[in-house]
C-alpha cells in the first residue's frame, strides 16, 4: 500500500498527464491498485530505451555505457555539478579561521549518487546495480548483472576513479582486470570523473597531465590489457 502524500507527490510530478487517467490513477495508486512500476512504465516509457534487448555481455555493456553517456550529458551540458563538488567553507583552527576551497569531493561520496542514477535508469531493465561488493581481492565500485530470458547470467564490472586519483594506472591496469577474472567476465568500464579545468582556476589536479594525456595514457594501457588478457574495456 502507497502512502497518500506520496502518491500525491508521484502523481504530481508525472509528465503529459492526461486529466482523466490522471485521477483514476491517483485513486488506484492510493488504493494499492496501481503499482508505482507500472506508473514509471506508463508515464516514463521510452521506446528507444525500453527496446534495448540485452543477450550477451556486448548488449549489456552497451546499454551501461549508454547510461553513463547520459550522466556525462548532464554534468557537461546541463551544469549538474552540485552533487560532486564541497562549497567553499570555512574551518577555524586554533582560534583562526581559514577558508577551504570549493574540491571535488572524494570517491566515496560521489558513489552513492552515481548508484542511485544507474539504479533508476537500469533497474527498469532488470538490470541490478551493486555497489562495493566485496570480491575478495578487494571491493568493486560497480557491478552490473542480468539475467537473459534464456536464463544465461551476464554481468560486467565497472571501476570508478577521480582523474587525480594517485591510484588511477592501479586501478585501470591491476584493479579492474583483477576483478574481471574474478566475476569470469570479459567485459568492463574503466569510469573516470575529470574536475581540472582549462585555466585551472578551480581546480588544478593532475597537475602533470590534461584531459587529452590522460585520456591517451589509458587507452594505450586499455589496448594493452584487451590483448593480453582477453577482455573488452570502455573508458567512459
Amino acid at each position: 500500500m502507497v502512502e497518500p502524500d506520496f502518491a500525491n507527490s508521484l502523481i504530481n510530478s508525472l509528465k503529459c498527464v492526461d486529466w482523466e487517467d490522471y485521477y483514476k490513477d491517483s485513486a488506484g495508486l492510493r488504493k494499492g491498485e496501481l503499482s508505482v512500476r507500472y506508473l514509471e512504465k506508463k508515464y516514463y516509457y521510452d521506446p528507444d530505451f525500453e527496446s534495448q534487448d540485452v543477450k550477451s555481455e556486448t548488449d549489456l555493456l552497451k546499454v551501461v555505457s549508454d547510461a553513463i553517456a547520459e550522466l556525462k550529458h548532464c554534468v557537461e551540458d546541463k551544469r549538474w555539478t552540485q552533487a560532486f563538488w564541497d562549497d567553499e567553507r570555512e574551518i577555524e583552527v586554533n582560534g583562526t579561521k581559514i577558508k577551504i576551497p570549493a574540491s571535488p569531493k572524494m570517491e566515496t561520496k560521489i558513489q552513492p549518487t552515481l548508484g542511485i542514477f544507474f539504479e533508476h535508469r537500469l533497474n527498469r531493465l532488470g538490470i541490478h546495480v551493486s555497489r562495493e561488493t566485496d570480491e575478495g581481492i578487494g571491493y568493486l565500485d560497480f557491478k552490473f548483472m542480468i539475467t537473459t530470458e534464456n536464463r544465461i547470467p551476464l554481468l560486467i564490472c565497472a571501476e570508478f576513479k577521480l582523474a587525480h586519483n594517485k591510484k588511477l594506472e592501479h586501478g585501470i591496469t591491476k584493479q579492474l582486470p583483477s576483478y574481471l577474472r574474478s566475476n569470469s567476465s570479459t567485459s568492463g568500464i574503466f569510469f573516470v570523473m575529470w574536475f581540472k579545468d582549462e585555466e585551472e582556476k578551480y581546480f588544478d589536479k593532475p597537475t602533470n597531465q590534461n584531459k587529452v594525456q590522460m585520456i591517451e595514457f589509458i587507452e594505450d594501457k586499455i589496448k594493452i590489457i584487451g590483448c593480453n588478457e582477453k577482455v573488452n574495456i570502455e573508458l567512459l
